[in-house]
């Protein structure tokens, strides 16, 4: 498929200290071996106190598509959101610095997307960095009290979520939506801590009629 025809994404990648913990170069040399074409890519660094943007700019500095958005304080919902309005692309692609993507991941859930015309937040299908059998997430749903619980945590992989289907939430770690469904709005609450901030993006797309789904072929590893 040619690139005109391809929506743009924009990547926004958070990031605080990841240079320190030794998980940014690896998180950005994947986003190098991506097979799709119309991206742009941002990491948007949450007032890091190591070397994050120099190591970044090591690895990325020659690509056009990519540029750096600094927050003033570390507030991961605050980041996400400094992404969400500088992006430019249809649709909004969020990661944490802590993961590596397969070069189709994109390919897989803008097809997810072209199906579903009432999808506004999907997320792959995250399978643990260490090991590769087992799951780290196939969505969220929520306990008795309202708290975010992670579908398939620490089992192993034996296909049990390899299809197509609606979740209550998607992962903050490694989900897309789609832009035009908040109609300009923030996609996070700021006031949310971390877990609970997706939760809320996830309830208000679903009260407007829209839905959120788990598209296993887009695989990641976190």
């Amino acid at each position: 498929m040619r690139k005109s025809f391809l929506p743009l994404v924009s990547i926004v990648i958070s990031n605080y200290n990841g240079a320190k913990l030794n998980i940014l170069k690896e998180c950005l040399e994947s986003f190098k071996k991506i097979d799709y074409p119309n991206h742009e890519l941002i990491l948007v660094d949450n007032a890091s106190t190591d070397d994050s943007l120099g190591a970044a700019k090591k690895v990325l500095a020659k690509n056009p598509r990519f540029r750096i958005i600094k927050n003033k304080i570390n507030m991961y919902s605050q980041g996400l959101n400094l992404g969400f309005q500088e992006s430019r692309g249809e649709y909004i692609a969020y990661f944490n610095n802590d993961l590596v993507i397969e070069e189709k991941y994109f390919h897989n859930l803008i097809s997810a997307f072209k199906k579903y015309p009432k999808l506004a937040l999907a997320q792959g299908k995250l399978l643990w960095y260490y090991d590769h059998l087992v799951i780290d997430s196939a969505g969220e749903t929520m306990d008795v009290f309202g708290n975010p619980v992670t579908i398939g945590n620490q089992t192993k992989d034996k296909g049990q979520f390899d299809k197509e289907e609606e979740i209550l939430s998607a992962s903050g770690s490694a989900c897309m939506l789609r832009k035009s469904t908040l109609d300009g709005a923030d996609p996070y609450g700021p006031e949310y801590g971390i877990g609970y901030e997706d939760m809320d993006l996830a309830l208000r797309l679903r009260t407007r009629g829209f839905s959120v789904m788990r598209i296993p072929s887009a695989i990641c590893y976190h």
